[in-house]
């Protein structure tokens, strides 16, 4: 049993607590159970019951003694709802940030024994229990304090006595009976020991939390990564021992790495079965979570008595999930727990081999030495032996007892960890030490970053330096030793200075045929901060516009031709041509539609775009959503000399910009004007997913209810995807016309996301839609207007006026939410506008919707579509309604919603 090494005597029999279940119904190590027909892991509700043992106001069962000895408080109860586990909780009286200076009733002397009915047979003996060590750091410590939970099987009946001295103080003691529930999956398989669990790995929650968000060393395991500790255990998921997620009180927190672990036991019977093992852990998850109120079990792992492994507390099993099991240090270690008590027991071989090989996947993947020590600062409070504050060195594979007044893991337990540090060695073979690469960002004629990390046995290394884009080997370096520290000089193998732009170094080792999780440093090489002289010449004349769609004509590549061959950074900008360029005229034209596409970001970035030769626009911007390939569309004016400016917000991303149309001026000709429709969807493939790989038609002109003219040129649609399985990439273009090379709408796994376009028609009113991604996919397609000369008979079209880009709103819609946003009063706004161009960039918590009106109500069509913690943008065109205002609708959290006006809409002249 575990025993609190405290100022105050805790009294303890020796009697043994029974269990009711035989010895002969449990499982030897290896053997295999087998999982009924049908029977498959649920969540199972635990019952508590909490029984009252005051002295001041004695409950139902409750008797008080008073003599020289202090007070015995009694609490008998029969004829009980079943139960297989008991504990005794209390209200603490220590500090929280403090060590305990005395036990559960401060400066004298407590003791615990308890009985229990054996299923309306024979009672257990007598036995003793003690205030339990497993605690949360002082900042969470809720109100109760108590003793460790014992599993005793199922049983009926209960007896208590807490023996309180004198001088002694015990505050609203309580007793907790758990009965654990059943079900028919907690005779799930067996593994062979030393094996994997037949379960296979587990995530349990996020699969890398926040923890792993700046860990670098979270890639690939290296070539024969059968031999590397960086392979997962078998772990049976918290779903397979049928965690209830209703009883989670706590949102799982984060430790940025792991520095050591915590070995622990849970002072239970070691004579269960492999069956009761799931029944147990519901037992103590119930007990933590809801009676000590910690809001989930306190242990990251448990390992029982058959070498299996279990998911402890939720969060993520990859994570650096910080638990409560070692009060004061929780925070930057693990805690795994043996499943039984050994103080006098010796650890079985199977629970040590799989408790080894656990610590070396953790250690090996935060880059410890399983025989070094780490500093360690104490949170203070509860069994600590350091006050709060203080800092120690202690073994990265520690037991409970190097910092804290317990006895766990048990003295056996205790005595065990020199071979679990050895075992836990010979599985590593070797690791990595504190790996670092420095600095993340360097200029593009700087000396280069430089890797450094130790290893705590000599070993052979790689150190590759790879490009993110395109993917390719750029250096390799080789050694070895204890040490490691290359300086790259921004030279590939060749000695050629590398192009700017995102790289990885990758640090590998090997030793006795055992590796190293290998650990990724990034690094961005950055441009030059480019500016050349803003171009000078004639700007375009301001005026009514029509609208002309072109097939794609890329106008700028980064990565070269058009364009100079080096990415867009911050504090630079390019010039591009788009008058006199593929079908765009040399003159009379007023705007270009323009498709952006970034490629390969190395942050979440942003890329500006605005007439060539005026003033760099503030905050008015494109996302690109996505650390590998995005795409935004807008419409720019043309500036100075027929160009238009480019710029990245941060270092550092390739673009490739495509003219997809123009609009030409209205005095210079006929063109094809706007005619608004009411919000129709053409196309929605939810009965019959479009596949990978497929091209479906789509006939605009039958699908619009006639809506659309039979001389439309050109459609205003909006194309969503979603939520993608997969990921990928759609194609939307007359199909009369060679399928496009650029995207229309790249989309994500597990979102809607959505892309106006403005695409040609074919003379017979179609359009091709392909997928280009791995899996079929949901896609609809929302029509907005279309663009032509005018129906004999119908309504006149409206002309496009462009006006300089101006920010009309920045503000937050919650869910369900309608507003409304003035939009008329802009320098250059015709007074007759009945519509507007709109630039609507967005960032939701959760994934939504907006859509844009002129009648204050919610339209049935989808505008923009939102990730969630993510900017978004796409083009809107709405009607204006009254007072020159625009409605705003917001599906679902609180969304910040950013409109740009870029132009307006007005009836169409004569001519």
């Amino acid at each position: 049993m575990r025993r609190l090494l405290l100022p105050f005597a805790v009294l303890m029999l020796t009697v043994p607590l029974l269990a009711p279940r035989a010895a002969a119904g449990a499982v030897p190590a290896g053997a295999a159970v087998v999982v009924p027909a049908g029977a498959a892991p649920r969540p199972v509700a635990p019952r508590l019951t909490e029984l009252p043992l005051d002295s001041s106001a004695p409950a139902p069962g409750v008797s008080v003694r008073t003599g020289n000895g202090g007070r015995v408080l009694r609490l008998f109860r029969a004829a009980l709802p079943g139960y297989s586990a008991i504990g005794v909780t209390w209200l603490p009286a220590a500090a929280p940030d403090q060590p305990a200076a005395a036990g559960p009733a401060g400066d004298g002397a407590v003791r615990i024994v308890v009985r229990h009915r054996l299923g309306g047979a024979a009672w257990s003996g007598w036995a003793g229990m003690d205030p339990g060590d497993t605690e949360p750091d002082p900042s969470h410590r809720t109100a109760r304090a108590g003793t460790d939970l014992v599993w005793v099987g199922a049983s009926d009946a209960v007896e208590v006595r807490v023996t309180v001295a004198p001088a002694a103080r015990l505050r609203d003691p309580r007793v907790t009976l758990v009965d654990p529930g059943r079900s028919p999956a907690d005779t799930v398989s067996t593994p062979a020991a030393g094996g994997p669990a037949a379960a296979g790995p587990s995530v349990g929650g996020p699969a890398a939390g926040p923890a792993g968000a700046g860990r670098s060393g979270a890639g690939p395991a290296v070539a024969g990564a059968g031999r590397s500790a960086a392979v997962r255990p078998g772990i049976y998921t918290r779903a397979q021992w049928g965690a209830d997620p209703r009883l989670m009180g706590w949102t799982p927190e984060y430790a940025p790495t792991i520095r050591a672990g915590f070995l622990h036991h849970t002072v239970d019977t070691n004579a269960y079965a492999a069956a009761d093992v799931p029944a147990m852990l519901r037992a103590i998850y119930a007990y933590h979570s809801r009676t000590r109120g910690w809001g989930d079990i306190g242990y990251n792992f448990i390992v029982d008595r058959f070498g299996r492994i279990w998911e402890g507390r939720y969060g993520g099993v990859d994570s650096a999930v910080i638990g409560a099991h070692t009060g004061g240090f929780n925070y930057q270690t693990f805690g795994v727990s043996m499943l039984g008590t050994y103080s006098t027991a010796a650890v079985p071989p199977a629970v040590l081999d799989a408790v080894a090989r656990l610590f070396a996947w953790k250690l090996a993947g935060h880059y410890r030495d399983p025989n070094g020590s780490t500093l360690l600062t104490s949170a203070g409070g509860g069994t600590s032996r350091y006050p709060r504050g203080v800092t120690v060195a202690k073994r990265v594979i520690s037991g409970h007892r190097d910092v804290g007044r317990t006895a766990c893991p048990g003295d056996r337990g205790y005595a065990a960890l020199a071979l679990l540090r050895a075992k836990v060695t010979a599985i590593m073979g070797t690791g990595l030490l504190a790996p670092a690469v420095t600095p993340a960002t360097v200029g593009h004629l700087a000396a280069g970053p430089r890797l450094t990390a130790a290893l705590w046995r000599p070993s052979s290394w790689t150190v590759t330096v790879t490009a993110d884009c395109p993917a390719a080997v750029a250096r390799r370096y080789t050694g070895t030793g204890t040490r490691i520290d290359v300086r790259w000089n921004l030279l590939d193998g060749a000695g050629r200075r590398v192009r700017p732009g995102g790289y990885r170094l990758t640090v590998q080792a090997a030793a006795a045929g055992r590796y190293a999780v290998p650990f990724v440093g990034a690094v961005t090489v950055l441009s030059p901060a480019t500016a050349p002289p803003p171009p000078t010449g004639a700007r375009p004349a301001a005026g009514p516009a029509g609208y002309v769609p072109i097939p794609p004509v890329r106008v700028l590549d980064t990565r070269g031709r058009p364009g100079g061959g080096v990415p867009l950074t911050s504090g630079g900008r390019v010039d591009v041509p788009v008058l006199g360029v593929g079908g765009v005229p040399a003159s009379g034209v007023a705007a270009v539609a323009l498709a952006v596409g970034g490629i390969c970001p190395t942050a979440r970035n942003w890329v500006q775009a605005w007439p060539a030769g005026t003033a760099r626009p503030v905050g008015s911007v494109l996302p690109l959503a996505t650390a590998t390939a995005a795409g935004a569309s807008s419409v720019i004016a043309v500036g100075a000399a027929g160009m238009i400016s480019l710029a990245a917000v941060y270092p550092m991303t390739d673009v490739v910009a495509e003219v997809v149309g123009y609009f030409p001026l209205t005095g210079a000709g006929a063109v094809p004007t706007y005619h608004p429709v009411p919000p129709r969807r053409l196309l929605d493939t939810v009965a019959h997913p479009l596949g990978p790989g497929e091209t479906r038609l789509v006939d605009v002109r039958a699908l619009s209810g006639g809506a659309v003219s039979a001389g439309a040129a050109a459609v205003s649609v909006n194309l969503h995807a979603g939520p993608g399985r997969a990921g990928g990439v759609l194609r939307l273009w007359p199909a009369d016309q060679p399928r496009p090379a650029g995207a229309t709408l790249r989309y994500r796994a597990g979102w809607t996301q959505s892309a106006r376009a403005l695409p040609a028609l074919s003379p017979a009113g179609t359009l091709l839609l392909r997928n280009d991604g791995p899996a079929a996919e949901r896609v609809f397609l929302d029509l907005g207007g279309w663009f032509g000369a005018d129906q004999a008979g119908g309504p006149a079209g409206t002309e496009i006026t462009m006006v300089p880009r101006t920010r009309v709103a920045d503000r937050r819609f919650g869910p369900s939410a309608i507003g409304t946003l003035p939009v008329t009063g802009v320098a250059g706004a015709p007074p007759a506008a009945t519509g507007v161009l709109l630039q609507v960039t967005g960032l939701a918590g959760v994934p939504t919707y907006l859509t844009f009106s002129g009648t204050g109500r919610r339209t049935p069509a989808q505008d923009v579509d939102l990730l969630g913690d993510a900017w978004g943008s796409n083009l809107v065109l709405s009607p204006i309604g009254p007072a020159g205002r625009v409605s705003v609708f917001n599906g679902y959290g609180t969304t910040r919603v950013v409109v740009d006006v870029l132009g307006y809409l007005t009836p169409a002249g004569p001519g």
